[in-house]
């Protein structure tokens, strides 16, 4: 009998009524999922108890939430929920087999971690882009500022090179050093090409290409690297400098100006960006003024 009346207690407190939003109730049992919406079974009520008002608080926007997707009719289709969970996936680096183990290792059903859990986050995602779309004012200017930031100019370079490291004695800096002048003045003079002086004496990985580096813009380069390309011309051969790899010889085989696209081309995609960018923001705004507006009863 003590069982019997410990379980229906139980059961009552679940079912307790916290707080009604715009007439809609909001349970005990509510406030658990706030606190972990995969398995409210495990959070005791000892728990909620201890941070009700943080709690209340969070249920109570949730429910707004809630009521505003009803009223807006947002919709989740089941390809978008696939294409979410091979996402969660691939960010946790396993398979969507994996995946599953891992949900039901936490104590969780697959197909509720789907169609509820899952499709509830959907959900929200795509109430806070609308009200991103129909709240935040577009600012054109920083829209253009975005635009050169991301789009930059990014010339790519075609390039060889020699290399000879160094010691960090005063005598393998000499001995460095001289070699690859020597070396120089060969490739100049015409004692030996370029490749071949390359394949030769270069001490590096693409020596066996004839120091062939392939095409690559300057952001991938070393400092000392970058700025020697970019006072050079095509076809030339630069003198011997250093960096901190070693002595080197650059040969510019190729320059590929690459202007940025049209900002008229690209705006929809910055515009996606921006309103990204300041989602959260626009929604704790909103939230904010929705609680305010809202009928909110607290009963706990």
């Amino acid at each position: 009998m003590l069982a019997c009346s410990v379980l229906f207690s139980q059961e009552r407190l679940l079912n307790r009524a916290v707080a009604r939003v715009n007439g809609r109730v909001i349970t005990f049992f509510d406030m658990k999922k706030s606190l972990n919406p995969e398995n409210p079974h495990s959070v005791s009520n000892e728990a909620v108890i201890e941070r009700k008002d943080s709690i209340l608080k969070d249920v109570i926007a949730d429910e707004i939430v809630r009521q505003e997707i009803e009223n807006l009719k947002i919709k989740v289709s089941e390809k978008e929920i696939d294409l979410a969970l091979e996402n969660v996936a691939m960010q946790n680096n396993v398979s969507l087999e994996e995946l599953k183990k891992e949900i039901a290792q936490q104590g969780l059903d697959w197909d509720t971690y789907r169609n509820e859990v899952v499709k509830d986050q959907l959900k929200v995602l795509s109430l806070k882009r609308h009200i991103a779309i129909t709240t935040i004012d577009v600012d054109e200017q920083m829209l253009r500022l975005e635009y050169e930031t991301q789009f930059k100019r990014s010339d790519h370079y075609t390039a060889s090179h020699i290399v000879l490291t160094s010691s960090l004695s005063q005598d393998g800096e000499d001995s460095a050093f001289s070699k690859i002048t020597k070396i120089h003045r060969n490739i100049i003079s015409g004692e030996v090409s370029f490749e071949d002086a390359a394949r030769n004496f270069s001490q590096d990985e693409s020596a066996m290409q004839g120091g062939r580096l392939g095409t690559f813009p300057l952001s991938q380069m070393v400092p000392e690297f970058s700025e020697r390309l970019q006072k050079m011309e095509e076809g030339e051969i630069s003198t011997p400098f250093k960096s901190r790899f070693g002595w080197h010889i650059i040969k510019l085989e190729k320059v590929e100006k690459k202007a940025p696209p049209p900002y008229r081309e690209v705006r929809d995609q910055l515009l996606n960006f921006y309103y990204q960018k300041n989602m959260e923001k626009a929604f704790e705004s909103w939230i904010r003024k929705k609680i305010e507006e809202s009928r909110v009863e607290i009963l706990f």
